[in-house]
């Protein structure tokens, strides 16, 4: 059904009540207010005309047009709403000059809209009542006129003006340049008057700050596009996700790692995110002499890393999961199998390795206090050819692959076995174990290429890589 709007315009204006209340026979609304009365008909709209009703035969035999008569309740017409439609009409009833029309429910917030004289019949409405002026036959109501509201109504506009045009946009502006120059040529359109051009009036200034942001916004529509290809993809979580169509898995990378090797006096753990720092080779403030290698937390605050000169130079790592310590794993030794040339060559990945207990004498030998999942570094301690500490090569860092010469390797622990003891089985998982040959037994029997726990720290200052 459409709107009873749709009938014509509503010019309820002052001009026209005038003439109507000197016209001898029209009537119409003046005003329609809600009242909740008790039941049977607790939603009454109370109807007030511009004059009186009139006596028959001009109101008809009820004296309101005979509205009142049952068979004529199609004439009268509630429609509006926005969460609430659909109220019709009960009852109506005349008492006095007003004319009471009991309605099926309480509206809403929004304008609803009370017709009086009209029928809908054939795809249209048709007015019926001659005597109501149909300008003022149609009237709104407010349900909610005496309800508290925290927002201000947005004031309706009978005759809204027309919308300007829609300005032609070039499509291909996109950098900071162009939309400045197609803003500033759009103000002729919109606002003739506005004819200042100076940079530094404000209006001009918002105009470029639009311009700046629309470069921004230019830039990551771009950007997006880019990230569909892998060619052309400039993030690293991009070039992921295209990796991962061809179920390859690529690593999200992370800052700089190292390994430490922990001399332990005794059991315990190093918590994760436990500080360690580069060599310290001055004293630090307060202080006479330069610290040692265990350091008390409180003694470096973070605020001394800015202001103390000692720790100017110095990096910090941080470990990044707790490492459970044993003095056992401070040199951790390769069964030679009483060899005297045994070798692990390179790509070996099992290896049987055991400890000796601490002291002078002849030490026991032990399984190594290791579990799945940690880390262990080779490094030769002696050199091959003469078993003596001073040969052993150690300038060489394992990460440096490309060298042949590497002399140091690291491998993650995969399994453990416990057949033979008290040495224990190793296998490693990941990389190789060894990037480099390692003599484990030259002359005299001395084992150079013994391993030891390490445990992975992170540099937090470093990029993500």
């Amino acid at each position: 059904m459409p709107s009873i709007l749709e009938t014509g315009p509503i010019c309820r204006d002052t001009q026209r009540r005038a003439a109507i209340l000197d016209h001898p026979v029209l009537n119409g609304i003046d005003f329609v207010e809600y009242e909740r009365r008790p039941l049977p008909n607790p939603h009454v709209l109370v109807v007030t005309f511009l004059k009186p009703l009139p006596d028959p035969p001009n109101s008809d035999p009820d004296g309101a047009y005979g509205l009142t008569l049952p068979a004529n309740l199609s004439l009268i017409t509630v429609q509006g709403g926005t969460r609430v439609v659909g109220i019709v009409p009960l009852q109506a009833t005349v008492v006095g000059n007003q004319l009471e029309i009991a309605v099926s429910e309480e509206g809403d917030f929004s304008t609803y809209y009370l017709a009086l004289g009209w029928k809908f019949e054939d795809g249209k409405w048709n007015r019926e009542l001659t005597t109501l002026d149909p300008q003022f036959s149609i009237a709104p109501i407010n349900f909610k006129a005496g309800c508290p509201m925290d927002f201000d109504c947005r004031q309706s506009q009978v005759c809204p003006p027309d919308s300007a045009p829609e300005p032609a946009i070039d499509s291909l502006a996109k950098d900071y340049a162009s939309f400045r120059r197609l803003l500033i040529d759009m103000i002729p359109q919109l606002n003739p008057n506005w004819l200042e051009r100076n940079p530094s009036d404000l209006g001009i200034t918002l105009l470029e700050l639009l311009a700046y942001e629309g470069d921004q916004l230019s830039y990551f529509q771009d950007a997006v596009a880019n990230e569909a290809y892998l060619d052309t993809a400039r993030q690293r979580p991009s070039a992921r996700k295209h990796a991962r169509l061809v179920d390859y898995t690529m690593h999200d990378g992370r800052n700089a790692w190292a390994f430490v090797h922990v001399q332990a006096g005794s059991n315990g753990t190093i918590p994760m995110h436990t500080k360690l720092l580069s060599r310290i080779t001055a004293p630090l403030r307060g202080q006479s002499s330069v610290p040692g290698a265990v350091i008390p937390e409180a003694s470096i605050p973070n605020a001394s890393f800015d202001g103390d000169p000692a720790l100017s130079q110095v990096r910090v790592f941080e470990t990044t999961f707790p490492l459970d310590v044993s003095p056992q794993n401070n040199a951790i030794y390769i069964h030679t199998w009483g060899n005297q040339e045994c070798c692990l060559p390179r790509g070996t990945r099992i290896a049987y390795l055991y400890t000796l207990a601490p002291g002078p004498g002849e030490r026991q030998a032990s399984r190594p206090v290791l579990k799945t999942g940690d880390f262990l570094l080779f490094e030769e301690v002696v050199g091959p050819s003469t078993g003596a500490p001073a040969d052993a090569d150690r300038s060489c860092n394992w990460r440096t692959s490309a060298k042949k010469s590497a002399k140091r390797s690291r491998g993650q622990i995969r399994h453990i076995g416990t057949r033979w003891r008290p040495m224990g089985r190793f296998r490693f998982t990941g990389q190789e174990i060894t990037r480099f040959r390692c003599c484990a037994s030259p002359g005299g029997g001395w084992m150079p290429c013994a391993s030891r726990c390490a445990s992975p720290p992170r540099f937090p200052d470093s990029p993500r890589l």
